[in-house]
């Protein structure tokens, strides 16, 4: 043996032993393993800050100055931010976890549950003050300003005697308002204050009260000439204060919603007022242009001002209908829901949305300078879009109604509806587009509408003075649409990136490269990137914009792109500068993904991962260099075993090239098989360099779980064929699973399958068609595709008929066209046929799949004599969401596999069932030896 040899096998001992060393991951690892929370970097790049966050416990926040670069940390601190232009911070200190878990042990009440605390800190003296007892705060992105709320409960005068208390009544709880300038530590402070909010530049606060019946608007002002003013604005005895208030960036102009009126729908009043003379005035009904008859303003509609602050936009609505007195006792009432074939939006879509359809309201704007305001939208034209910041003298106007009534609109992909160009000034609507399939996109400015056209798959402008269509991207030598996209009917489109300033061009991708697109038809399009098809690379256009509230690209200054490589699936940054060529910045073996950049300051936050790589936060300047790691959030990683993802390639049963990711455990052997789960779901091999945190399962196997416990993981691609989404699982995944075996690395008598979803109908499928695998654990799967047709998704409302129509079902049909082929997807119908142990789990609060096609299937497999297991967490929805479910469904998926692929002995809940009377008494973890 030579030395180089020896050396080699020298190492791979030590290797070996290591890994001998280290432990498998099980439950007790999830606690503890750790998350980067609201990563944010200051408008000059002088101030990173983030919370790293166990899953359960506290956090700690880090506040990182990139001058000094020494760190502050805040214990339990968490949900940061800036103000007075990032020279302060705000956060929270939580209250201990195991102090909050034990008064919920306790049953303390809610109002008495120990409460987070507000602090504020200067972040040139990092001194922090704490703000107890503040139940709300809000602060001034530019301005010196803070304000916070917290609880005051009078204290019962104890000098004065019983008998001359008589009638005299303790004032009740209230809250008060605190106002600190920061600048001068002046505070001033105000007593039964309700809602409050702060001016972006810290100049005014806007303040409603209730005290003594006397309902009340104020607003506090820092005038430079006058100094600090504090006025009423409006008041009444009677009424109501609506809690919308808002007070333009400049904190010079505000607004509010009252009314005396105390009827349960009462009609409010739209009040603005200036800071210049806090005169408020109202904007009445016969002021406002356009106002359809029987509407007034809506408390419910969206109050604010446009960025540059000469509109005030609000809602409209009906007047409300009085409801009669209910004169009828209980027994002589009931509850009828009508469902009928003219409702141009299905009744459980209704009654999901009640309250959204009761608070409907429709744009309006008010023109302060003129004291005028115009109606933009109503009841049939629902929905208006501005352009950015509202600052455009246009907006879009947009109706799907006439379309609506006899047809499912959630079944098109591209809905049909009719645009319009909405004058803002007068409210005159100029249709620019009859049955429309498809968005329309305003430039920032207004200058062109831009849509895309499915007949001829290219994108349009409309010149909005001119109102001329003009065809934009037939130059453009490549489709525009998804064509990966593998569902019935029309492909999505890459979209649109957004417009250059001045409304110059626009930015449009196809599958690789973003195009400059000129809307006014004039100049060829041009592509940007140019080498992402020659080098298997797609781009997607980060902005950068550097002006505040504005998006426009600015194209003297370099383009950042994101790019992913379709061949290795590695991913990384791209710039473009002026005159230049594409170039790389960063990319590899990772998933990157920038977290923040500093606006006025060369400098970036940003994450990378990839498997055994965990997503802690970097930070660079704009060019990637001098990168520098910030987190170590998960050192303990270091303790378990964990494993490694490889692209696996296989040929399928009709000789299509197939992939897919190969999980293996951190020290395989490859002359012996493993056994083996294999998860789908769709296309996944573009998450190979995802880190697979470990944590208790919502629905699904976690990788990296799997091969800490040394199980091998396939997660295959499929590509679907219309009409026969069952076959084409069948073809890719058998056909890569007998490729593993093929190749040594799965042991054919232990392998498993697991799906969620759409993944879990098709894990349930595919043991109708083979006896292949050991077990199954499908979740939330439908079983019988012409019931679940005729189903609710009970979460929207919405029928599940577009799911087979054009959907991820990818039927292509109803059932009445092609009956054969529901039946076909159907595994309720070949249950019959199925050989193989099936772990089932369907939560009786799923809003997407109902959970009866999971006890459809539970009864024909039980029926049958074959091994089944339903398991249904009570009130739980699609996917787990409760910490203790998914600790459960975890332990009981993986005692599961190890009994049917490891041999490990059952467990009593599989062995035993749990009855109803055992129900939360009894888990039955416990394995069995026999």
């Amino acid at each position: 043996m030579n030395l180089k040899s020896l050396w080699i096998l020298v190492l791979a001992c030590v290797a070996t032993t290591l890994s001998a060393q280290k432990k498998p991951l099980d439950q007790s690892a999830y606690d503890g393993w750790k998350s980067i929370v609201s990563p944010k970097v200051s408008e000059n790049g002088d101030w990173i800050c983030y919370a790293i966050t166990p899953q359960r416990g506290d956090a700690l926040l880090e506040f990182y100055n990139a001058g000094t670069k020494q760190t502050t940390r805040i214990e339990r601190g968490g949900s940061p931010a800036w103000f007075n232009n990032d020279t302060w911070a705000t956060f929270k200190i939580a209250v201990p976890f195991a102090k909050v878990r034990q008064a919920k042990i306790d049953k303390v009440k809610a109002d008495k549950m120990p409460k987070d605390t507000f602090a504020v800190m200067n972040l040139a003296e990092m001194k922090v003050v704490k703000l107890p007892g503040a139940k709300e705060l809000k602060t001034s992105a530019k301005g010196a300003l803070y304000a916070y709320t917290y609880e005051v409960t009078p204290v019962k005068d104890t000098t004065v005697k019983d008998s001359a208390a008589k009638g005299n009544k303790t004032p009740g709880k209230y809250d008060r308002l605190v106002v600190v300038d920061v600048r001068t530590g002046d505070s001033t402070v105000v007593d039964s204050v309700k809602n409050f909010t702060v001016a972006e530049n810290g100049r005014s606060v806007l303040y409603t009260r209730e005290a003594d019946s006397l309902k009340a608007v104020y607003v506090y002002t820092v005038d430079p000439k006058r100094g600090v003013l504090q006025r009423e604005l409006w008041s009444s005895k009677l009424g109501a204060v609506s809690p919308s208030l808002v007070l333009d960036r400049s904190g010079e102009q505000g607004a509010f919603l009252v009314t005396a009126d105390t009827v349960k729908h009462a009609l409010y009043d739209l009040y603005y007022f200036s800071t210049t003379d806090l005169k408020p005035r109202q904007v009445a009904d016969a002021q406002i242009i356009g106002l359809p008859g029987g509407y007034a303003v809506s408390r419910f509609g969206n109050l604010s001002f446009n960025h540059e602050g000469n509109r005030l936009q609000f809602g409209i609505a009906p007047k409300p209908k009085e409801v009669p007195k209910d004169t009828l006792p209980a027994d002589e009432k009931f509850s009828l829901d009508v469902w009928s074939y003219r409702d141009t939006m299905l009744m459980p879509t209704q009654l999901v949305n009640k309250k959204k359809i009761e608070e409907a309201s429709y744009p309006a704007v008010y023109f302060p300078k003129e004291n005028r305001a115009v109606a933009l939208g109503d009841k049939d034209l629902p929905s208006v879009s501005f352009a950015e910041n509202g600052d455009a003298p246009y907006a879009i106007g947009t109706t799907r109604l006439p379309y609506s009534l006899y047809t499912e609109p959630e079944i098109q992909m591209f809905d049909p509806s009719d645009s319009y160009l909405i004058e803002l000034k007068t409210g005159k609507r100029t249709l620019l587009r009859k049955k429309g399939y498809g968005g329309m996109y305003l430039s920032p400015s207004a200058k062109y509408a831009a849509y895309y056209n499915l007949p001829d798959s290219s994108w349009y402008s409309i010149d909005t003075k001119t109102l001329k269509h003009t065809r934009l991207t037939a130059d453009i030598p490549y489709p525009l649409y998804n064509v990966d996209d593998d569902h019935p009917g029309t492909p999505p489109l890459y979209g649109m990136y957004g417009w250059t300033k001045g409304d110059e061009m626009m930015l449009i991708p196809d599958q690789f490269d973003l195009w400059l697109v000129d809307p006014s038809g004039k100049k060829a399009s041009r592509n940007l990137t140019k080498i992402g098809r020659e080098t298997n690379t797609q781009f997607k256009f980060v902005n950068q914009s550097r002006t505040e509230g504005k998006s426009a690209v600015d194209m003297t200054r370099p383009m950042m792109f994101l790019s992913f490589n379709r061949g290795n699936k590695e991913n990384g940054y791209y710039t473009l500068r002026p005159g230049q060529a594409i170039q790389k910045l960063v990319e590899g073996p990772y998933i990157y993904a920038i977290a923040g950049f500093a606006r006025k300051g060369d400098r970036l936050i940003y994450t990378r991962e990839n498997f055994n790589e965990f997503r802690d936060l970097w930070t660079s300047n704009e060019r990637f260099g001098d990168s520098l790691k910030l987190t170590n959030a998960n050192p303990q990683q270091a303790d378990y075993k964990w494993g490694s993802v490889e692209l696996f390639k296989w040929t399928d049963f009709n000789g299509n090239e197939c992939e897919g990711l190969l999980h293996f455990p951190e020290d395989y052997d490859p002359s012996k098989p493993y056994p083996t789960i294999v998860y789908f779901y769709e296309v996944q091999t573009f998450l190979k360099y995802r880190y697979n945190t470990p944590s208790p399962s919502r629905s699904i196997i976690n990788p990296v779980y799997c091969t800490s416990n040394d199980y091998i993981v396939f997660i295959p691609d499929i590509k679907y064929r219309d009409g026969f989404p069952a076959k084409s699982c069948y073809d890719v995944v058998v056909s890569g699973t007998m490729a593993l075996i093929d190749r040594g690395i799965a042991d054919k008598n232990r392998i498993g399958l697991q799906g969620q979803s759409w993944g879990g109908y098709q894990t349930a499928h595919l043991v109708t068609q083979t006896d292949l695998y050991a077990c199954s654990a499908p979740g939330a799967a439908v079983t019988n595709m012409i019931s679940a047709y005729g189903g609710i998704r009970y979460e929207s409302g919405f029928s599940r008929a577009s799911q087979y129509e054009t959907g991820q079902s990818r039927i292509g049909a109803t059932p009445w066209q092609r009956r054969d082929l529901y039946i076909e997807n159907s595994p309720v119908f070949f249950a019959d046929r199925v050989k193989t142990p099936q772990l089932l789990r369907h939560d009786d609060n799923d809003g997407a799949v109902p959970w009866t096609q999971s006890i459809e299937y539970y009864i024909a497999l039980r029926r049958l004599g074959k091994p089944v297991w339903l398991l249904n967490y009570n009130g739980e929805p699609h996917n787990l969401a409760s910490r203790a479910a998914s600790m459960d469904w975890d332990k009981r998926m993986y005692q599961f596999f190890d009994h049917y692929l490891k041999g490990a002995p059952m467990p009593r809940w599989m062995k035993e069932g749990i009855s109803v009377t055992e129900k939360g008494i009894d888990q039955k973890y416990e394995l069995v030896t026999e």
